[in-house]
């Protein structure tokens, strides 16, 4: 079945189109264009100038819906966190470990896996924080569950999950002269690494890093440090944990300057209340309470977040002082791009899975369409 949302208005590479059809067949995108210029559909339904962006994709989250993955591996725990997310718009998003035990990693890969071959909506694969990363900079991980790099046990973890996508955040410390992939998308983090380790790790095929400024060595006079390794690539792309307590908006706007919309993308590090009404709750032996979207330990320590994707792209945008449209492609393009994944998501174009958001003008979500289902957009 073939169907058309008519008179709509895009947000579209880091833009804004109006008066454009898409026009959708089954699960996947057949047509953008001019209103009315378009083939015809066996439904047409007015969008009356709504804005539709690409569906938001978060490549950190830990929990939603009153769910926490760690504390729960299983494709229930994975389920509920999708219903959650999807009404902010996440239409796609990793469901994320800090370090742990192996056994405790294996059953989060079984969960994943368990999820892909229910052919969720959502979920794209796994996100391991850990557990080859410095103890010294485990932050809310177990600092005894970090260890040196271990091919064959990341191999596994890809295997099991396939064909969705390991993201692995470690530290150059923790490997040998030999760097090795194994098939996971391997980004530095949670290291004390130099500036010239980082460049090295870098060199050795290490692409991108995690949340930006976060749990890695800061930028001085004689030692730039991860971070200015970062700000002084070319290639590498970041993420940003961009809810206002995690980074200050000048640190923020310094990433983007240099990175811009093709190598910055924003992560949640989003938490149980994300799409709950809990307040607190327990992560390993810590109660962690969230008040205005700030997580945080019985010590005042940052523990993730409680701030969607959608909230802070639109942080971004004001410490930008620019339109949310520059910052779309940190939450859409950017992120499907890091997982190899922007043929078919991250964009609305012909052939892209048919995930969409509708918004207002200022990217507040009013709902979420996955794969072209549009049953409820039609009761609207």
């Amino acid at each position: 079945m073939t169907s058309v949302l008519a008179n709509c208005n895009l947000f579209t590479a880091g833009g804004r189109e109006r008066g454009q059809d898409v026009v959708l067949d089954g699960d996947r995108i057949a047509y953008v264009g001019a209103s009315g210029e378009g083939p015809p559909a066996d439904l047409r339904i007015d969008c009356s100038g709504k804005w539709l962006a690409p569906g938001f994709l978060d490549l950190q989250v830990n929990g939603a819906g009153g769910a926490l993955f760690q504390a729960a591996p299983s494709a229930d725990t994975l389920r509920q966190m999708s219903d959650a997310l999807s009404r902010f718009g996440i239409t796609g998003f990793l469901p994320t470990l800090t370090a742990t035990d192996a056994a405790t990693t294996l059953r989060a890969a079984e969960a994943v896996r368990a999820s892909l071959s229910q052919n969720s909506q959502a979920v794209l694969g796994l996100n391991l924080e850990g557990p080859f990363i410095n103890a010294s900079k485990a932050g809310m991980a177990d600092a005894d569950a970090c260890r040196p790099f271990d091919v064959e046990f990341v191999r596994d973890v890809v295997e099991e999950i396939a064909p969705g996508k390991l993201y692995m955040t470690a530290a150059p410390e923790n490997f040998d002269d030999n760097v090795e992939t194994a098939g996971a998308i391997l980004s530095i983090g949670h290291t004390t690494a130099t500036y010239e380790e980082t460049c090295a790790f870098f060199q050795s095929g290490v692409g991108v890093a995690t949340h930006m400024f976060n749990a890695m060595t800061g930028v001085s006079g004689r030692e730039p440090g991860v971070a200015g390794a970062i700000l002084d690539s070319t290639a590498t792309r970041a993420s940003l944990i961009a809810d206002g307590y995690h980074v200050h908006p000048a640190t923020a706007r310094l990433a983007f300057t240099r990175l811009g919309d093709a190598r910055l993308f924003l992560i949640s590090d989003g938490m149980p209340p994300i799409g709950s009404e809990i307040t607190t709750f327990t992560y390993g032996s810590h109660l962690v309470t969230a008040s205005s979207g700030r997580c945080t330990t019985e010590d005042g320590v940052l523990a993730g977040t409680a701030v969607d994707l959608g909230q802070a792209a639109r942080n971004l945008a004001g410490w930008l002082d620019d339109d949310v449209a520059t910052v779309v492609p940190l939450i859409t393009s950017v992120p499907a791009a890091v997982l190899g994944i922007d043929a078919e998501y991250g964009a609305i174009k012909p052939g892209a899975v048919a995930n969409l958001v509708v918004t207002d003008y200022a990217l507040n979500v009013e709902q979420t369409i996955v794969r072209g289902d549009l049953d409820s957009l039609e009761q609207k």
